[in-house]
């Protein structure tokens, strides 16, 4: 019998993909995904409308899409070229070994990261957990630190229920829509 306690949620999604498109589990599961819009496209690519109707939530999509359709991206060579690429760059990006921060930040390791303690992050839209200047900057921290290959724990403040998005109205005076994060279906690991 095999113990499924102890899978990670990519192992979980990886689960119910066809097994050329097993490696978008690992993509959807770290917002690196996020940064470049031919990593966007190709779970966009999948299902347009459904990738709207999901907020851009790589796993989201991944968990609602049907299994017909993904077998039919799984056979599609122009996409499962894309899809290698993509994954092999991913994976030069997590293996790095001679960077930025092992040179100047040695100290800095997955045993010792930096905790960076913010009230917001602003890294993707489906990640609601911010609601203005100071989250994208804290967002882009975090992005910057990942490019660097530097260990980081973003800790922030987080309540599922209670994010909201700022907007301007027609008339004076502002819009709140509050939206609820899912966090089963949220591309964090």
């Amino acid at each position: 019998m095999v113990n499924t306690l102890h899978k990670t949620p990519a192992a979980h999604l990886s689960d119910r993909l066809p097994r050329s498109l097993k490696r978008l589990a690992d993509l959807a599961y770290n917002y690196w995904w996020s940064w470049a819009s031919d990593q966007v496209s190709l779970f966009e690519t999948i299902n347009p409308d459904e990738w709207e109707r999901c907020g851009h939530n790589p796993v989201a999509l991944l968990e609602s899409v049907s299994y017909e359709r993904l077998t039919q991206v799984s056979i599609d060579p122009n996409y499962l070229k894309r899809l290698n690429a993509l994954a092999n760059q991913f994976d030069r990006y997590i293996e790095a070994k001679d960077t930025w921060a092992s040179r100047i930040a040695p100290q800095v390791t997955r045993e010792h990261p930096v905790a960076y303690f913010c009230a917001e992050f602003g890294i993707h839209e489906s990640l609601p957990i911010y609601s203005g200047g100071l989250g994208i900057l804290a967002g882009d921290h975090l992005k910057s630190a990942s490019d660097l290959v530097s260990q980081w724990w973003a800790l922030a403040c987080f309540t599922a229920k209670a994010t909201f998005t700022n907007g301007l109205t027609g008339q004076v005076g502002r819009r709140i829509i509050t939206s609820i994060i899912h966090l089963i279906t949220c591309p964090w690991n």
